[in-house]
């Protein structure tokens, strides 16, 4: 198991409401990730965002955190635990 990272930036984001680390924090189950329009996905390294329902390949800045949909992945290199969650505040929608 990866170590959890500490962010060098702030955890909080106008607009979103911070959730926590890996899929629990999404509140898809416990096993996987949500892929709702309101979820968002935080790589701890670079803080890269990515809407949770992103439908095309994704790569964070630093290369941490990705999707893959041809072979149907996503996750960090970093570990499950290294990916933040944030919900979108619907009053700044």
């Amino acid at each position: 198991m990866k170590k959890k990272i500490k962010p060098e930036f702030d955890l909080k984001m106008e607009g979103f409401k911070y959730l926590g680390r890996g899929p629990r924090a999404s509140g898809f189950f416990s096993i996987s990730w949500s892929t709702d329009n309101d979820i968002f996905y935080r790589c701890v390294v670079c803080g890269s965002v990515m809407c949770a329902s992103q439908d095309g390949n994704w790569v964070c800045k630093c290369g941490s955190l990705y999707l893959d949909i041809a072979a149907g992945r996503f996750g960090s290199n970093q570990g499950d635990k290294n990916i933040l969650v944030y919900k979108k505040n619907l009053k700044f929608s």
